[in-house]
């Protein structure tokens, strides 16, 4: 199995077999999480119209603290201390906000690096300085996501509420930066993904969006679909004729991108899009057995779509949430169709980030199925 949008192997053999044993008493896991992601601030520069926790036109507000702006190192290094002896080896470094405002970031991608993990930062690219690009190559980052809603100038004032439209440009410029200073350096990290999220003002612009990854040296380019939000930001959601013009888009761009030399993740979009939400009605959701989210206060949460408190850092030990009586009891109730009905309130499922992973498990241990139902 592995992360979205990442193609680095993230769970062993054995790791496998524990999920398997966890899977069989239907709530203990006998592994940690596979990958793990850590939102470091709530802070942002930006007003961008399709994120639900600083869009202008849809707020939902996240679990715990938010008088804690940033995360601390002091918590940050037990949870990674914690991750390494649960064999956790992929991490996605993000944030409600933009995680080149956390002033100790480069210090956060180093103790990850020092457990041994494949560390992944997620940013606007805003902030892409050269300074910044230097002290990312110090701290060891493996990729850097720069997500971009817009393929122009005007496209970015629209899609980023309030924003310099030369913001656009400065992107562009700092990633082409970074990646002329890998080439100088004889660095092979951090490989470069240029991220674009998906709504109805941009779908037609997925093919600019691979322009720009391939003009600017980007290794990897990466797609996504818009979350509505509980129904918020429904207005920026595609309808069905163009998803179906947005599914054939795809393809087509598939095939184009076949003999280039850059990765993508077309196919994992594809099944977000087009069968993952009728597929996923007739399966468990099996996030709760290999990923999960923490909160810039130590709230844990199952994933970034959904807002169930498992525990809090600022209380107890991640193996003690991991593996205690709130995990145990969503582990058990998205078992089960009607339990996943139920928890329709509290988690955008639709669209699944976890989708691909979802299925890999589904098809692996489906002889199973029955029995994990029925209970």
């Amino acid at each position: 199995m592995r992360p979205p949008n990442d193609r680095d192997p993230v769970a062993t053999p054995i790791q496998k077999l524990r999920l398997l044993q966890g899977l069989l008493t239907g709530k203990s896991a006998f592994t940690g999480p596979f990958f793990i992601s850590v939102d470091v601030t709530r802070r942002c520069n930006l007003r961008c119209l399709g994120r639900r926790f600083h869009s202008p036109v849809a707020h939902r507000p996240s679990p715990g603290n938010h008088n804690i702006p940033d995360m601390s190192l002091e918590m940050f290094a037990e949870l990674c201390e914690e991750l390494r002896s649960r064999n956790t080896r992929t991490l996605f470094l993000t944030g409600e906000g933009e995680p080149l405002l956390h002033h100790w970031i480069s210090d956060l991608i180093s103790l990850a690096k020092e457990k041994g993990m494949h560390v992944t930062l997620i940013t606007n690219g805003t902030l892409l300085d050269e300074r910044r690009i230097e002290s990312l190559f110090g701290a060891g980052l493996d990729v850097l996501q720069v997500s971009l809603w817009a393929c122009s100038p005007e496209d970015y004032k629209r899609q980023y509420h309030g924003s310099d439209s030369a913001n656009f440009q400065k992107v562009i410029d700092s990633i082409r930066t970074l990646c002329r200073l890998r080439k100088e350096k004889a660095k092979t990290r951090p490989l470069v993904r240029l991220h674009q999220p998906i709504n109805r003002f941009n779908f037609r612009k997925i093919s600019k969006t691979a322009d720009l990854a391939l003009s600017t040296g980007c290794d990897e380019i990466s797609f996504s679909p818009l979350l509505s939000a509980q129904g918020q930001l429904h207005e920026y959601v595609l309808s069905s004729g163009e998803k179906e013009e947005l599914l054939y888009s795809l393809k087509t761009l598939a095939e184009r991108l076949r003999p280039l030399p850059i990765e993508h993740n077309i196919a994992p979009t594809l099944l977000r899009y087009d069968s993952y939400g009728e597929s996923g009605k007739k399966m468990p959701c099996y996030a709760g057995w290999f990923s999960c989210e923490v909160k810039v206060d130590g709230t844990v949460i199952p994933c970034g779509s959904c807002n169930i408190i498992m525990g809090s850092l600022a209380e107890k030990s991640f193996g003690e949430i991991w593996n205690g009586a709130a995990y145990r009891a969503f582990r058990r109730q998205a078992m089960t169709a009607e339990g996943l009905s139920n928890l329709a309130g509290s988690c955008d499922c639709e669209h699944c980030c976890y989708a691909e992973d979802n299925l890999r498990v589904h098809k692996l241990f489906k002889p199973l199925a029955p029995l994990l139902f029925s209970r």
